[in-house]
């Protein structure tokens, strides 16, 4: 980690210890990692039989020149990783990795991924059953139990559109950005509608809506269509 309170550990790491000899490795996280030092771990884990990979990796200038999504495309399509987080404050770098027609993770964790590249993602995780990722149609119904949508700026119309294809979802949490198109989002008889014909084997909704609205007159009646049978039973 070369996080604020323990910088400097990830060089001094790798000054004193062999990486080339953890063979039996099995999770690793690598918190505020830069491109160059990032590099020099995944040469040598690339054919680790990773079960855990975390990686939060720092802003740089100089990812035209690594490798990092490369060797991360290897290691996803070579070894048995089942848990993938991967995080950066600028590059898309999750963009450029090429994922294999069958893929064994089971849980993913990215940020700043396109839709497009998202859904494209989901098609080829067949054994994915949780996805987080940060900023917003896939091709078949995906397997998902568990979706956590944060900063999504869309109305309501595009998140129904998309869920559609997420039908045996059991859990989703759900975040949003400010903005005036966001009231449909907290409209809970369309919630109530949609989850009953949609997503029947949804049993926990978490959401966290911030909107604009001048509208206080019909302030109870959003309120009250949360008060239903339906979501107090």
């Amino acid at each position: 980690s070369n996080e604020m309170k323990t910088p400097g550990q990830i060089q001094l790491f790798i000054s004193l210890i062999d990486i080339k000899k953890l063979t039996k490795l099995r999770s690793l996280s690598l918190l505020r990692i830069d491109h160059y030092h990032l590099e020099i771990f995944l040469q040598h884990i690339i054919n680790y039989s990773l079960l855990s990979l975390r990686i939060k990796l720092q802003k740089s200038y100089a990812f035209r020149y690594s490798n990092v999504s490369t060797l991360l495309s290897s290691i996803i399509a070579k070894s048995n990783l089942e848990k993938f987080h991967f995080s950066c404050s600028d590059d898309h770098i999750i963009d450029t990795i090429s994922w294999p027609q069958s893929c064994s993770i089971k849980h993913l964790i990215t940020s700043k991924c396109s839709y497009k590249d998202f859904c494209d993602i989901l098609n080829h995780l067949l054994n994915c059953r949780g996805y987080m990722f940060n900023f917003l149609i896939p091709k078949q119904h995906i397997h998902l139990t568990s979706l956590t949508l944060t900063y999504f700026s869309d109305t309501m119309n595009i998140l129904e559109l998309f869920l559609r294809y997420t039908p045996l979802l059991i859990h989703l949490r759900l975040t949003n950005s400010w903005g005036y198109e966001q009231i449909s989002m907290i409209d809970g008889r369309r919630w109530e509608d949609f989850i009953r014909s949609r997503l029947s084997r949804l049993n926990q909704l978490e959401f966290c809506i911030f909107c604009y609205s001048c509208d206080w007159e019909n302030f109870h009646a959003l309120i009250d269509a949360f008060r239903t049978p339906f979501w107090l039973e």
